[in-house]
C-alpha cells in the first residue's frame, strides 16, 4: 500500500517534463500517472510531444485497464500554448 487514498473523480495532469525516457517512463512521471490511475484519478499526461506519453498511457493502460488516462498537448513555452491546453482542457 502507498498510502495514497481514493481519488476517485479527482484529476490529475502531470506534466511533460517527468516522462522521457531517461526519467519518467521508467521513473517518477509513469510512477507517479500508475499511482494516480490505481487509486482511481482521471490523469493527462501533458506535453509538448505526443509519442512518449502515448506509449507510457498505454503502458499505464496495460497494468490499470479501465483506467481514465489521456494525453493533453501543452506547451509552457509559449502563453499562447497555455491557452490552447487550457481550452482543450
Amino acid at each position: 500500500e502507498t498510502g495514497v487514498p481514493d481519488l476517485t473523480g479527482k484529476v490529475a495532469i502531470v506534466t511533460g517534463g517527468l516522462f522521457p525516457f531517461a526519467c519518467g517512463n521508467a521513473g517518477l512521471g509513469k510512477n507517479s500517472v500508475l499511482e494516480f490511475a490505481r487509486h482511481g484519478a482521471k490523469v493527462y499526461m501533458a506535453s509538448r510531444t505526443e509519442s512518449r506519453p502515448r506509449q507510457a498511457i498505454e503502458e499505464v493502460i496495460a497494468q490499470v485497464p479501465n483506467t481514465q488516462i489521456e494525453y493533453l498537448h501543452l506547451d509552457l513555452t509559449s502563453l499562447e500554448g497555455i491557452k490552447q491546453a487550457a481550452d482543450e482542457f
